[in-house]
């Protein structure tokens, strides 16, 4: 048996014996190796400023990328950044703290009273995606 190059994976001949320990250990390798991805939607409830808008995932997400209808504000932020700026379409900028959890993010404006600039609109749909 021999093992492919990246992932080191079992790559039998055709008078190997396939053994369940090597298969076993393949598929853990696949299954480390290939990143969670999720995506969904969200209706926002109107508060902002002093309460967090919290997006559950199921996994702790790498990358996360929210967008309201339209498309006009957004938050894209990497694993660990704490502070992001929401970008509007009228080139303005509010900026969300962000926190990090085990199974998603959540985010506080605390420079605007405007729900929107939380991606909380009342009964606006929001978009996102998340990768872990």
């Amino acid at each position: 048996m021999t093992k492919t190059e990246h992932y080191d994976l079992p790559q039998w001949e055709p008078t190997d014996r396939v053994l369940r320990e090597d298969f076993n250990a393949a598929m853990r390798s696949i299954e480390s190796a290939i990143p969670r991805i999720a995506f969904g939607t969200y209706v926002g409830t109107g508060t902002c400023r002093t309460v967090y808008t919290s997006l559950e995932i199921g996994f702790a997400p790498k990358f996360i990328l929210v967008l309201n209808e339209g498309g006009s504000r957004f938050i894209r932020a990497l694993s660990g950044t704490s502070r992001v700026g929401i970008a509007t379409s009228s080139n303005s900028a509010y900026f969300c703290n962000l926190e990090w959890t085990e199974t998603g993010l959540r985010w506080i404006n605390t420079d605007s009273n405007e729900a929107g600039d939380q991606l909380n609109q009342t009964d606006m749909t929001y978009r996102w995606l998340a990768i872990g």
